[in-house]
């Protein structure tokens, strides 16, 4: 399955959502010869009371039927207490939380390079 590009006159996307914080487009080659392929984009919610919304969404953008989802995202949380950095106290239960969404949705942490806490 092929869904890349040389460039990006091959490409035709199609706006699904969008709204402050998000978008979501579905990508596929011009003459359709490629399966498509789902791109979000996506800012979690900032202050911790509101996170429940930004688990919501996710949830509901991954049960859309999509052959390849790639999900490009700040979910402004960590999955370990190391990995906090703030003033507030980290709350386990938010990481466990935090951690379900990543399972159900079968995400893979990346990493960074460069500073710490970017």
């Amino acid at each position: 399955m092929n869904v890349f590009f040389t460039n990006a006159r091959e490409a035709k996307v199609e706006l699904k959502n969008y709204c402050t914080g998000h978008i979501d487009v579905i990508v596929r080659k011009v003459d359709d010869s490629s399966p498509e392929c789902r791109f979000t984009g996506f800012y979690g919610a900032p202050r911790g009371e509101n996170r429940h919304r930004s688990w919501r969404f996710t949830r509901t953008i991954h049960a859309i039927e999509h052959t390849a989802w790639l999900c490009v995202v700040d979910f402004n949380k960590t999955l370990y207490g190391y990995e906090h950095s703030s003033r507030s106290a980290w709350l386990e239960w938010h990481m466990w939380a935090f951690s379900e969404v990543v399972e159900e949705c079968s995400f893979q942490d990346l990493g960074w390079s460069g500073v710490p806490f970017t």
